[in-house]
């Protein structure tokens, strides 16, 4: 269908279950398939899996799809669902992504912005390149062809005209839970700036 597009593809991982399914022949190249194929892992189940099962469980993930991101935490938090699926964006500049940006207390975000068109390969390189730690991207980015929507999940990056009169500025943020800063100093070398009033929230 024309109308349609792919969303996230993400993958919930039974933590306790996970490491002795992948040592059944019958079920480790099915498994291996689906680890391919996902945006961004949600490991389940930590509450009742052993230790060593969640550590294998993550390494494997690793090991497997390095450029999805591994979230730990409750597949029934409306919250990180929300925050992970939704594409709202502001429909006017009186606020900016930063302003509407409320992140969920799981997560470490910061928000940037640049003066100026920004250069759209180096952009989708860093895109690509912590892809594996940004969970969320979002915000409205200058190139030198105009202004664009970014909206970016796990592995999962996205980017189209935006259908409003924006700033001249691009306004982004950026969304992970561990620490930001080498993304946040490869973002400054490419221009941008954190935002001064923007609070770093890292609560775990």
């Amino acid at each position: 269908d024309a109308d349609l597009r792919p969303g996230l593809t993400l993958v919930l991982v039974d933590a306790a279950s996970m490491p002795s399914q992948i040592d059944d022949p019958r079920l480790a190249e099915v498994i291996a398939a689906q680890m391919q194929d996902a945006d961004l892992f949600l490991l389940t189940k930590t509450d009742i899996a052993a230790g060593d099962d969640i550590t294998r469980a993550r390494a494997y993930l690793a090991a497997n799809q390095a450029q999805a991101p591994i979230l730990t935490a409750r597949a029934d938090d409306a919250d990180i669902i929300a925050m992970l699926l939704s594409d709202d964006m502001p429909t006017t500049m009186n606020r900016s992504p930063a302003d509407a940006q409320q992140p969920h207390p799981a997560f470490i975000s910061t928000a940037m912005t640049a003066s100026g068109p920004i250069d759209e390969a180096a952009f989708r390189t860093l895109c690509s390149a912590y892809s594996g730690l940004l969970v969320r991207g979002k915000g409205f980015v200058r190139f030198a062809d105009g202004l664009h929507v970014w909206q970016q999940s796990g592995r999962r990056t996205e980017f189209y005209p935006a259908d409003i009169t924006g700033p001249a500025d691009s306004q982004i943020v950026l969304i992970a839970t561990d620490p930001l800063d080498a993304v946040i100093a490869d973002f400054t070398a490419l221009g941008f700036q954190p935002l001064e009033s923007d609070p770093i929230s890292s609560a775990r």
